[in-house]
């Protein structure tokens, strides 16, 4: 068996798979993603895509109002101080 050859390799892995994975398979090689089908299948979601959303927002303002506001000054703080130090090191090391 010669496994340098793309079309022996092919057929030795599609061997191995039953007939409907070796179709599944057989259909999608080779086969680009189109901007358009990846458009129409986000429209088709939209409505999970927007429930997903509203719910994480909803989500993230009651966890804003049951969260003490100084646990959640602090943590916002801490987190610029790490994002400072970061981009300082990254300015040391230009200069």
């Amino acid at each position: 068996m010669n496994l340098e050859s793309p079309d022996t390799t092919f057929h030795d892995l599609a061997a191995r798979v039953t007939k409907i994975e070796f179709l599944l398979v057989a259909e999608r090689v080779g086969r680009e993603v189109e901007l358009l089908d990846l458009l129409k299948t986000i429209w088709r979601r939209k409505w999970l895509i927007a429930a997903v959303t509203v719910t994480f927002a909803i989500a993230s303002v009651a966890l804003a109002f049951l969260l003490p506001a100084e646990l959640l000054i602090a943590s916002a703080v801490q987190w610029a101080e790490r994002i400072v130090r970061k981009i300082d090191g990254v300015a040391d090391g230009l200069r």
